[in-house]
């Protein structure tokens, strides 16, 4: 029986890899910033939950075990990044260091990931959206899949368009998105009570810090992770960077420092803003509600809801950038159908995979709000979404820890202070946070959707993919790599002494 890490690879026609074109472009700015944006969301909305699940004190503290792991995580990629500066990122570092099984489980991952938070933010702009639009036309209501539709069409052809009007949108939008921040942040600086952010309903065995024990910490953690998820995206961007090794460590660290600033400032001042944290924690656009509070009237409310869009669509451009390309590596390699890594013929771009993405993102917007249960099937798809990234995360974790054993002679331009310790610190902090959120049953769905999904992938991997690989720069270069490695093992072994 064939070994599930053996692979057989296509021979493929001369223009294949012409066919799938994509031009340098992104400077350090274009990437610091696309760093910041595709993240940027997550301090908008998406965290509030952890006040109720863990209380003010519970949400800190899963804060501050997030952001280390956040940064340890970082430090590690930056590293691979330099080593490997393709574009499939975290599938590429796994394809080295795990064989082709490890490759195809970081790729499917990645897909997973992006496209589910693509579609999430996509439903969380259109309500937003919707309730500006039906005030500016005096009532009328505009279906919300016809917004999607239009989001995904513009953001889309955008992307299509080319690397430079789309750098261009991600450094303006995330700019913006900044600004709005920063903004909200200064208005509800001298509003802040810190007995308004410990508002939390207390239970049996809880403090004011931690309303539900201990085990608050550990519920609040993945709530605290959508501070951050989608900073790990930025290698994905390397073969239109125009100095990888470079300028993507300096995207990733002082990216997630910006990050990390703008998430405690947030948790603090509007956790600690009025009505309080228990209104807070059961609203799905804190800021926004806290800033509505103090700034009443309906014109107000309005700017203020469309101020709140900026980091909506920041993210929402960023994310279907990084969609795209991620089809589009794993596709070229043909760990999915081959024909979704062609680039447009004049603008260079992936845009077969952008399609794709949208298509499917689409697709789970429906699901979202037409699901059985309202609400309900949205949390589903964010729980999956994390989970993906937690398990993306264990996996380069994993592959940074063979690679710094085994393939020390590889070359990086960039060495994490932290090595493998923040590498371990990382793959820790991911696996408890996955195994703590199977023990919460509201975690569930997510992680046997993510677990589903993960295996169809695999099977297509096993019985169709594994025989029809093909030599793109993430397969030559682990081939060379782990070819060098046996060569060295060898000459080791040749060296070696006689045993008596």
């Amino acid at each position: 029986m064939m070994r599930f890490n053996e692979v057989k690879y296509q021979p493929v026609k001369k223009d294949y890899f012409e066919l799938r074109q994509i031009r340098r472009y992104a400077g350090p700015w274009s990437l610091f910033a696309f760093g910041i944006g595709t993240v940027i969301t997550g301090e908008f909305s998406g965290w509030s939950p952890g006040l109720l699940a863990g209380g003010f004190g519970g949400l800190l503290v899963a804060t501050i075990l997030v952001t280390v792991m956040y940064f340890a995580f970082c430090l590690s990629q930056a590293e691979l990044a330099t080593m490997m500066p393709f574009t499939g990122g975290g599938y590429a570092y796994a394809r080295t260091a795990l064989g082709p099984a490890g490759g195809a489980l970081a790729a499917y991952t990645q897909v997973v990931c992006f496209v589910l938070f693509a579609a999430v933010v996509c439903v969380e702009i259109a309500d937003r959206l919707g309730i500006v639009l039906t005030w500016a036309f005096n009532g009328a209501v505009i279906p919300a899949p016809v917004i999607w539709l239009l989001l995904y069409a513009f953001f889309v052809a955008v992307n299509v368009h080319g690397a430079k009007l789309t750098f261009i949108i991600i450094i303006v939008t995330t700019l913006a998105a900044c600004m709005v921040l920063v903004g909200y942040l200064v208005a509800l600086f001298d509003g802040f009570s810190l007995a308004r952010a410990l508002d939390i309903p207390k239970g049996a065995a809880g403090s004011a810090w931690l309303p539900n024990g201990l085990s608050g910490i550990a519920w609040a953690i993945p709530f605290a992770i959508w501070f951050y998820v989608g900073i790990g995206a930025v290698p994905l961007a390397a073969e239109e960077s125009e100095r990888p090794k470079k300028h993507l460590p300096r995207a990733l660290i002082g990216g997630m420092t910006v990050l990390a600033i703008l998430a405690f400032a947030v948790l603090f001042l509007n956790s600690g803003a009025a009505p309080g944290g228990r209104t807070i924690g059961m609203s799905s656009s804190p800021l926004l509600f806290a800033m509505t509070t103090r700034f009443h009237g309906v014109d107000s409310e309005m700017l203020l809801q469309l101020l709140s869009l900026t980091g909506g669509i920041a993210s929402f451009h960023a994310i279907i950038y990084v969609y795209g390309r991620a089809i589009y590596a794993v596709s070229r390699a043909g760990y999915l159908p081959s024909w979704l890594s062609v680039t447009h013929r004049e603008r260079a771009t992936p845009h077969r995979a952008l399609v794709a993405g949208a298509a499917i993102g689409y697709v789970i917007a429906v699901l979202i709000t037409f699901g059985p249960e309202d609400g309900v099937i949205r949390d589903v798809l964010i729980n999956m979404s994390v989970l993906a990234a937690l398990v993306s995360y264990i996996v380069q974790m994993a592959a940074y820890l063979v690679l710094a054993r085994d393939f020390q002679s590889l070359p990086r331009s960039y060495r994490s202070f932290a090595g493998s310790t923040g590498a371990m610190t990382a793959l820790v902090t991911a696996t408890v946070a996955l195994i703590l959120m199977f023990f919460n049953p509201g975690f569930r769905p997510g992680l046997y959707g993510v677990a589903v999904v993960l295996m169809l992938g695999m099977a297509y991997f096993f019985f169709r993919a594994r025989n029809h690989l093909i030599g793109s720069p993430e397969e030559a270069f682990a081939m060379r790599a782990v070819a060098g490695l046996e060569r060295e093992r060898a000459a080791e072994a040749a060296d070696a002494p006689a045993p008596d």
